[in-house]
């Protein structure tokens, strides 16, 4: 006979814990050797990766309860036909609601492996000590209560019968491919910060969506602080960049300062004097106003205002400020303008 090389079988442990219990007045039932098993490997070291996947086995209902297979580890759904069907999980049985009049369901659900032939269930390979001492453990327990055994010799089980099932817990690799273990080591290590694909506005005053093999490149070698420069000229844009114009104090523009195929995620105003508020606009034309409507601004002591704009130019595009859609200057208002463009 072969042996299984993934999974012992109960008869293994009962065989385990009757040579354990040689010289006591011990009589060990294998009933209850299957169910500490079972209570190892579904309460203490549940391991589904390991666990068969049982669908749609036929279940027989008497009076609106159906009994539910012992070697169960989770209940996935329970059908009839091909319809999902409510029930209440009490333990050893599902009941359904008493309006249904169901003769037999359907059930699919995580549990412990069987073995086909004696129909017995099966452990996995490195859960068999944790098995036999668990079985020692309830089998004296009995015994320590009333006094039959000593205090060393009872602390002796307990502490292995724990040493057992914590080294269990731990064996839960053995038996996984190498894909599976890859699969697993990416999930673990390799998530990207990037919710929903949702834009991040990152400390290096980038916007981009995260990329995977690239984003600790851009975190090395992007400038921390974006640079004051005199004029915007097209050259200075990359196609996820910013741009600043500093101590704009009245109506300008910038001639084709925004190249083709480029998305204006936000314009940031930040107010340099300490002055009152300003309605400033922004637009593709002298006076215009197709960008950004009038928009207050804060006083400088209220900190900048940012404007959402979140639109794509298809052609190489000026941008215009002014007073609130006037040639106009901002009431002795000076301000520092930052530009945040992303490629689309």
């Amino acid at each position: 006979m072969n042996e299984n090389t993934k999974y012992a079988t109960t008869d293994e442990i009962l065989s385990r814990v009757v040579t354990r219990c040689r010289g006591f007045d011990k009589t060990v039932n294998d009933i209850d050797v299957i169910e500490w098993c079972m209570q190892v490997e579904n309460n203490f070291c549940p391991n589904v990766d390991n666990m068969y996947i049982y669908t749609r086995m036929p279940l027989k209902v008497i009076n609106g309860k159906a009994k539910i297979p012992c070697n169960r580890y989770r209940i996935a759904d329970v059908t009839e036909g091909h319809r999902r069907i409510r029930f209440n999980d009490i333990g050893s049985y599902i009941v359904f609601p008493p309006y249904e009049h169901y003769k037999e369901v359907l059930i699919d659900y995580w549990g412990t492996p069987i073995d086909f032939e004696t129909g017995k269930p099966l452990i996995q390979r490195g859960h068999e000590e944790a098995c036999e001492w668990f079985c020692l453990y309830n089998l004296f327990f009995g015994d320590f209560g009333t006094g039959k055994i000593t205090q060393n010799f009872w602390n002796e089980i307990k502490q292995n019968k724990e040493q057992e099932i914590l080294a269990a817990q731990s064996a839960s690799v053995r038996f996984k491919t190498r894909a599976e273990m890859n699969c697993e080591q990416r999930i673990t290590f390799e998530q990207l910060p990037e919710p929903a694909r949702l834009w991040l506005l990152r400390d290096e005053c980038k916007i981009h969506t995260v990329e995977e093999s690239h984003e600790e490149h851009e975190r090395k070698h992007v400038e921390m602080k974006p640079y004051p420069i005199s004029r915007i000229t097209s050259s200075m844009i990359s196609a996820q960049d910013i741009i600043h114009e500093d101590g704009v104090t009245g109506d300008t523009g910038w001639i084709n300062i925004i190249p083709a195929g480029l998305l204006l995620w936000c314009i940031i105003v930040d107010p340099t004097n300490q002055k009152t508020g300003v309605q400033i606009s922004f637009g593709t034309t002298p006076q215009g106003t197709d960008i950004a409507p009038s928009n207050p601004i804060l006083p400088m002591n209220q900190g900048p205002t940012t404007i959402t704009i979140d639109r794509k130019f298809n052609t190489a595009t000026s941008i215009y400020v002014n007073h609130a859609g006037q040639g106009d200057t901002f009431n002795g208002v000076s301000m520092n303008l930052t530009f945040l463009f992303h490629a689309t």
